[in-house]
């Protein structure tokens, strides 16, 4: 059996509860079957818990009473993903299309000498109709799956 590989989803947060809540819900959308969803919290007040389990019941969660900011707190995120490819997010934002996981494994498992892949994500609730030039439009910003060994 050819299984697909693990994908780590991988979210950094403090203090962002109604951003975190959307951006987590979004992901349950992704079309991909194999995901792994790993939420550090830097010392929200209160604990996200409950907003992330909401929607991913089986998220794991790592709560710090300090902020020791984002770069720490992802360094961490990478240590303990376990997928063969890891989607390090912000708390406020969320692939564009259902597919770009799926598409972005795909490409990566028929392209291995491909170290990472950016595609873009959207911030905020509303995806315009018309996304014209990208580099241009306010909320795309680039998100980067990378291997993980």
């Amino acid at each position: 059996m050819n299984m697909k590989p693990l994908v780590t989803v991988m979210i950094a947060t403090k203090d962002r509860h109604e951003d975190l809540a959307m951006t987590v819900q979004d992901l349950t959308r992704q079309d991909y079957p194999r995901l792994e969803m790993v939420v550090i919290d830097d010392g929200s007040t209160p604990a996200i818990e409950s907003i992330v389990k909401e929607a991913w019941p089986d998220a794991r969660i790592i709560r710090h009473d300090t902020n020791c900011g984002q770069n720490v707190r992802r360094n961490e995120g990478f240590r303990l993903a376990k997928g063969k490819y890891i989607l390090c997010l912000d708390d406020d934002c969320s692939p564009l299309f259902a597919d770009a996981i799926s598409t972005s494994v795909g490409y990566l498992e028929a392209n291995l000498n491909c170290a990472g892949i950016s595609y873009f994500v959207w911030n905020g609730r509303e995806v315009p109709e018309v996304l014209g030039n990208t580099a241009l439009s306010p909320g795309n910003c680039p998100s980067y799956p990378a291997g993980a060994s």
